[in-house]
């Protein structure tokens, strides 16, 4: 099941150029050495439900190294890497980019969940510390609303 990862602060937070995914082909063997390691873009109305579980007033969707959520909690998932080792530099280099963007533009909270979960209620809250998110093997838990601190 394909991960969003929302992210929120007080101010409005920038959003990446869409432009930087045009010409990469996921078919392609080494595609991950030519995506984008971190995109930020708008929430889409389906997913406008999760701005209820935040505090702050802007709400945008995060994305990893695959365009979706789920390349952030992709090394610290228990499941086997695949034999390709563009794959796993991509995960940690996506983590470092999101914690250097949580960090620069002062996100104050984050929040995992699988598609077309957004308007179920989190399951708890949690503090979680910049070294935590820039860590590929902390697994950053879903459903959770994660307050960031330094």
């Amino acid at each position: 099941m394909c991960q969003f990862l929302y992210a929120s602060a007080n101010h409005e937070l920038p959003l990446t150029d869409p432009a930087a995914w045009q010409g990469i082909n996921f078919s392609d063997q080494d595609w991950e050495l030519r995506s984008p390691r971190l995109t930020v873009t708008c929430l889409v109305p389906k997913c406008e439900g999760v701005k209820r579980l935040f505090d702050a007033g802007f709400v945008v969707n995060i994305g990893s190294y695959g365009k979706c959520g789920c390349g952030f909690n992709e090394i610290s998932d228990g499941s086997p890497a695949p034999d390709n080792p563009n794959y796993c530099n991509a995960a940690q280099e996506s983590r470092k980019a999101l914690s250097l963007y949580v960090a620069k533009y002062q996100v104050e909270s984050l929040y995992l969940c699988s598609v077309g979960d957004e308007s179920l209620p989190a399951e708890g809250e949690s503090n979680i510390s910049l070294s935590q998110i820039a860590d590929a093997s902390f697994p950053l838990p879903e459903r959770v609303r994660m307050r960031v601190y330094a």
